[in-house]
């Protein structure tokens, strides 16, 4: 939960990785930790509780 006013940009996937395949072709370390980020994000989304 949010503990103050929060704003929240949506990114569609397709963008999201097109995002993501530029950044590897320049940083690869960067954007495995993103994906490693993104991924726990999803996986805490769909966790209940």
């Amino acid at each position: 939960r949010a503990l103050s006013d929060t704003e929240v940009s949506l990114i569609s996937r397709q963008s999201f990785q097109q995002r993501l395949d530029r950044l590897e072709e320049s940083d690869r370390v960067l954007r495995r930790l993103i994906g490693v980020l993104v991924d726990r994000l999803r996986g805490q989304a769909s966790t209940p509780g």
